[in-house]
């Protein structure tokens, strides 16, 4: 694994989506010599994958003259949990920069997925049962004036994707095209040498009412609200009394130190790697 093949790099963002400034690492893709299988598996990336700092991450990024190639890599079981229950997003800015108008959006996450706690022994099998299907779904962003387009990874055409998870690990695995023709409808539409590669995650939510270490996708509601059907001041106890329950959840749950997985949210500026002279006058 490399170390040293990505600068810190910061810009300022002026977009509604991003606020203040926005940390992006400069990394260099590598060219593809070997035809790289799809299959979720990091074997044939070789010492191309480098660590995301602040992630518990790797990443490796290799183009041809078609196509980009992307490696996404956790080892850590709740994180790669927290990927297949809510989703990940891949933008890609064509001029290098973090513009959000194109973007894969897959895993799509579980829409029942409402809950989800730490990892321990007595949850393992309960959370599990979220993730253990394979997706094989995706949503094309930016093609369509209507919204998202959700399409099967067999129907993306040029796109391919593909999943594993391990005991401990999850491995995501992209092919995109570069640039648009009649058989890539959805390509990153390169502009120069350089591409923008943003990773998105979806983000827990704290609920009320006492629910400790749960978090919530995309909501931020609680427990249902006291006193409905009922009648004076009863309804009134009710509500009370579950603000206070929700109150001493709370409590109870900052005591324990439980905190959500961190949103995974970060973005490469990638340079596109040219054929080496040597390979391509081969005969």
């Amino acid at each position: 694994m490399r170390t040293l093949k990505y600068i810190p790099f910061l810009i300022v963002v002026a977009s509604v989506t991003f606020h203040g400034c926005t940390s992006m690492l400069l990394v260099k893709s590598d060219w593809s010599n070997n035809q790289i299988v799809v299959n979720g598996k990091d074997n044939d990336w070789d010492d191309s994958m480098f660590y995301i700092p602040d992630t518990q991450l790797t990443a490796g990024v290799r183009n041809d003259s078609n196509y980009m190639y992307i490696i996404l890599k956790s080892t850590n079981r709740q994180q790669a949990s927290q990927i297949l229950g809510l989703g990940l997003t891949v933008w890609f800015d064509p001029s290098g920069g973090t513009g959000k108008d194109f973007g894969i959006h897959f895993p799509l996450g579980r829409t029942e997925f409402r809950e989800f706690k730490p990892q321990t022994e007595q949850n393992q099998g309960e959370n599990q049962g979220f993730v253990e299907k394979t997706p094989n779904e995706l949503e094309i962003i930016g093609v369509n004036k209507n919204g998202p387009v959700r399409l099967s990874i067999a129907d993306a055409k040029g796109v391919e994707l593909q999943l594993h998870r391990g005991e401990n690990s999850l491995v995501y695995e992209m092919r995109i095209p570069l640039h648009h023709s009649p058989d890539h409808l959805y390509a990153i539409g390169a502009k120069g040498v350089q591409v923008g590669i943003g990773f998105e995650g979806g983000k827990f939510e704290r609920p009320s009412g006492g629910r400790e270490g749960g978090f919530r996708r995309g909501e931020g509601r609680g427990g249902m609200p006291g006193g409905m059907g009922g009648d004076g001041d009863g309804g009134m106890e009710g509500g009370e009394g579950n603000r206070r329950e929700g109150e001493r959840g709370r409590i109870s749950g900052e005591k324990k130190g439980v905190e959500p997985p961190k949103q995974i949210d970060f973005w490469l500026k990638a340079t596109l790697a040219k054929e080496p002279q040597s390979a391509s006058t081969q005969q």
